[in-house]
């Protein structure tokens, strides 16, 4: 499986919409950048949720790829340096092993 990730390390996806990491699969992500999009729609981690879909539909289009592909946002919490990001690496292990 290709995984493509989007990062979000302040949690605005969870914060600003209540959605709870990881959110997996191009019609979940769909669903959460426009929810995230609607509660902020100059938030950058639209962008990346968009940006991660259309690399999900360019792998997933490419002959060259013979993997499924999905796309999935982790999440940190609010706030700078290390100890923030330790929910991020830890969301990224269910996605990883192919559950949420």
């Amino acid at each position: 499986m290709l995984l493509v990730l989007c990062v979000d390390l302040d949690d605005d996806l969870g914060r600003k919409t209540g959605a709870e990491t990881p959110v997996v699969g191009r019609e979940a992500v769909g669903a959460a950048a426009v929810e995230l999009a609607t509660a902020d729609p100059e938030d950058s981690d639209v962008n990346v949720l968009f940006q991660g879909i259309h690399e999900h539909d360019n792998l997933s289009a490419d002959p060259g790829v013979d993997q499924a592909v999905t796309v999935a946002p982790v999440t940190g919490t609010p706030g700078l340096g290390v100890p923030h990001h330790g929910p991020t690496r830890s969301g990224i292990r269910p996605v990883h092993r192919g559950g949420s």
